[in-house]
């Protein structure tokens, strides 16, 4: 697993001896440690916790992270699965309605992702249920992608985490996750929260969808019909494909694909959108055509002409911004501050009139677009 530089790699599901597992929260990390892990969520079993300690669970967990970040989260639930992070308090509990578990969860303070949602024998009952984060795409070597395509074709803003679920020391490493986050609880907590993560078997890949990361919304100018991305990826030796799927209401189609031996990392690229397109997300693949790395999906939605700044409504900021693009200023977008040249998305949201130049026509295209939405 190769490490990058932003990014840290973990796994948010294993047990101990506190569940069922056969070996202490100390061999589980020193296992994951050797194995090049950064960050370990442990998810013991919340009924255990009636006869064991949870004081005495967070604070082996604290105890064992030197050179590792080792958290303590559990998995609620007896036929109904859910891994519970971020707790704030903790009380065990025998619920098992899906519903009661997300909104247990929540009342811990806490959110959480449904664990093996299609196990044959302790799989989801209700996924039409509300709050829950996200879903287990791979648990150990099952997959239910597919599962998580029909989500994302209800328009559901669902994330997807990938977890050993490991029992014993062996059977942690694969998959694994990335998260987008420096050394720090709070900051993997905020990446699992927010979609920040990339879920492997090997290869780190990620994109963008121009100033949008995993896990955020992209907006799209109304007149383009195309989103532009910029994809990146570590290969470990086993990344041979890069498929960018576009899912839509009625399907999920291939949108373009990057040959990794022949292209080098980054790669820029434009994919087209259909009007109603829901999200874009990407698959690693190897040279068997196995999937080996899936990131989480930018969702895009209609950006109005003239709101330049991507903040949903059309503004003197936007004007501002336009007239730095015309005089080729640095111009902050989301956080991020880009300077001339600038990348083609940015160019294109300037140039409203669509003569490949920006000059003081769209400035007034964006002002009097400002004005007509302004208050009376």
């Amino acid at each position: 697993m190769p490490h990058v530089s932003g990014w840290l790699v973990g796994d948010a599901h294993l047990h101990s001896t506190y569940s069922d597992g056969n070996s202490s929260i100390a061999v589980m990390a020193s296992r994951a440690k050797d194995l090049g892990l950064q960050w370990l969520y442990l998810t013991d079993h919340a009924p255990f916790f009636f006869l064991k300690s949870w004081n005495n669970y967070v604070r082996e967990c604290r105890q064992a992270s030197t050179d590792i970040i080792v958290m303590a989260g559990s998995e609620f639930g007896l036929t109904n699965h859910y891994l519970g992070y971020g707790l704030e308090h903790f009380q065990p509990s025998l619920i098992d309605s899906c519903q009661g578990l997300i909104n247990y969860v929540i009342s811990l303070g806490g959110f959480g992702y449904i664990a093996h949602p299609d196990s044959p024998d302790l799989g989801w009952d209700d996924l039409s249920v509300d709050g829950y984060t996200g879903i287990e795409v791979w648990n150990g070597r099952s997959s239910c992608e597919y599962l998580w395509d029909e989500l994302l074709m209800q328009q559901r803003k669902v994330l997807g985490i990938a977890n050993t679920d490991a029992h014993s020391p062996d059977s942690l490493g694969d998959p694994f996750l990335y998260v987008r986050a420096g050394p720090a609880e709070e900051e993997i907590l905020q990446a699992l929260k927010t979609g920040k993560v990339v879920m492997s078997r090997g290869p780190f890949l990620n994109f963008e969808v121009g100033p949008s990361e995993l896990g955020e919304t992209a907006g799209i100018p109304e007149r383009s019909g195309v989103a532009h991305l910029n994809v990146t990826w570590v290969s470990d030796g086993t990344l041979e494909l890069v498929r960018i799927l576009r899912v839509d209401p009625d399907g999920i189609s291939t949108a373009a694909i990057i040959d990794t031996v022949l292209s080098p990392s980054p790669v820029e690229l434009t994919v087209p959108l259909e009007k109603n397109s829901i999200c874009l997300r990407l698959q690693g693949l190897n040279s068997s055509g196995q999937v080996i790395a899936l990131t989480n999906p930018i969702w895009v939605q209609e950006l109005a002409d003239g709101d330049i700044n991507g903040d949903g409504t059309i503004n003197i900021l936007d004007v501002i911004c336009c007239l730095r693009l015309v005089i080729q200023a640095s111009l902050p977008v989301n956080g991020k501050v880009y300077a001339h040249p600038y990348p083609r998305w940015l160019f294109e949201r300037g140039d409203l009139n669509g003569d490949g130049v920006v000059d003081i026509s769209d400035v007034l295209f964006v002002l009097r677009s400002a004005l007509n939405r302004q208050p009376r």
